[in-house]
């Protein structure tokens, strides 16, 4: 197979190339007048000596490969320097980073996390993580507030609701406003380092996820209780005995009759009072016997 002319003078070109590089490594120490005559010692070597015009063209295109590895390495110049101008610029940012976490002290830290939870206990808007915070920081502050805001909530409404269990009453906004308050001063003493404080709160937090418990029994107990009361009330045994008379014995008719009066009355009840008829008093004593037994060591 007949080789291509233009890639053998291209290999040949590449080869003279390398040569002269090889030549002019090797008397890098040398005089000037030593290092001319040693590359064009190779020059001689490497053109056809016979050939002038085969001469021009190799040399031709030696001089395109130094013009090409020349641009090439210009290319790469340009890339190196666009790379390290961005590693620059990466490490000025890391270290504005560090320099900033440094400055983020410890107290500084516990500061804005107790102005963070004093806004909340005082029913304020938290203001947002300074922006000096790192971002885990920021977090955890975010999440303690919404903790916190719960935990208030969920003993607001453990004193409300038993409130209304005991009252048999629907609290309106303005009962519930001082429970609301005095939850919040029981953060407000622990946030304060107040003597007790945090046991206080910590019996106030483990009787409410005790209750939470308490009244799932709780309401089945009444739902138990109140469908029992329910149904005694609508027994047809005693309300026929009601219309039983002294010589005529039961009155079917007029048994009907009361029967179909204390179905309608019992129908027509609000769910209110239907809820305080049947289902209160029951509940209310699951309530307590959960509340005996949890008590009972």
């Amino acid at each position: 197979m007949t080789e291509n002319p233009m890639r053998a003078m291209d290999s040949e070109a590449r080869h003279l190339l390398e040569q002269l590089l090889r030549t002019r490594q090797s008397v890098r120490e040398a005089s000037e007048a030593e290092r001319r005559e040693a590359l064009l010692e190779t020059l001689r070597a490497g053109v056809p000596a016979n050939d002038p015009a085969a001469a021009n063209t190799r040399l031709d295109a030696v001089r395109q490969l130094v013009l090409l590895q020349a641009r090439d390495a210009q290319e790469l110049g340009e890339r190196m320097a666009a790379e390290t101008e961005r590693l620059a610029s990466e490490v000025q940012r890391l270290e504005a980073e560090n320099s900033r976490l440094r400055s983020t002290k410890p107290d500084t830290l516990l500061r804005i996390l107790r102005e963070g939870l004093r806004q909340i206990a005082d029913d304020e808007t938290p203001d947002p993580p300074p922006a000096g915070l790192p971002a885990e920081d920021g977090a955890m502050l975010l999440l303690l507030e919404e903790l916190l805001t719960f935990a208030i909530r969920v003993q607001t409404g453990v004193e409300v609701f038993l409130l209304d269990a005991r009252s048999g009453l629907d609290s309106s906004k303005s009962m519930v406003r001082p429970f609301a308050r005095a939850t919040r001063s029981r953060l407000k003493d622990c946030l304060a380092g107040k003597a007790g404080a945090l046991d206080a709160l910590r019996q106030a937090l483990n009787r409410d996820s005790r209750f939470l418990i308490q009244i799932n029994g709780a309401y089945l107990g009444a739902i138990s209780g109140g469908s029992k009361s329910l149904l005694e009330e609508l027994n047809p045994g005693p309300l026929a005995e009601t219309a039983r008379s002294k010589f005529r014995g039961i009155d079917h008719e007029k048994a009907w009759e009361i029967y179909e009066t204390r179905h309608s009355d019992i129908a027509s009840l609000s769910r209110a009072e239907m809820w305080e008829r049947f289902f209160q008093e029951p509940f209310r004593q699951a309530l307590d016997t959960q509340k005996e037994s949890d008590r009972t060591p």
